[in-house]
């Protein structure tokens, strides 16, 4: 996963955007904590608190974007897509008790959300675009 905001991620709404971006630095503030195996860069726990608190905040943004989706279910799906990555990132809150080490698994899992969460899952938002245009959520 590239560390750096590119194109791919955008979905031209602003406002998830910047959720979105915000979601990746908190991203590379774990990653330099985990995977470098230093804590010291900032707490784990503090940034991981933070990065469900944004998470569960931009998953109700889209959620409200999504209710200009006329699908039902699409809808259901992409609410139980963030349903599974609330769960994810609670697990590796949980398994970051068990240490380091344990929880690393689980960090290449959110990678690999991230990832298909910006690229994948939230891409159907760009065919409401054009009737999101003048609606803020």
């Amino acid at each position: 996963m590239r560390e750096q905001w590119i194109n791919d991620y955008s979905l031209g709404i602003e406002e998830l955007d910047k959720q979105h971006r915000q979601i990746l630095e908190l991203y590379k503030c774990l990653y330099r904590s985990v995977m470098r195996k230093n804590p010291e860069v900032f707490p784990i726990t503090i940034i991981l608190s933070e990065m469900i608190s944004v998470t569960e905040h931009h998953f109700a943004t889209e959620e409200q974007y999504f209710k200009f989706y006329n699908d039902p279910e699409m809808i259901d799906w992409h609410k139980s897509e963030h349903e599974i990555s609330i769960s994810l990132l609670r697990t590796f809150e949980r398994e970051l008790e068990d240490g380091i080490q344990t929880a690393k698994d689980t960090f290449s899992l959110i990678s690999y959300w991230i990832l298909g969460h910006f690229c994948g899952v939230d891409q159907t938002l760009k065919e409401v675009v054009p009737q999101l245009s003048a609606v803020k959520v």
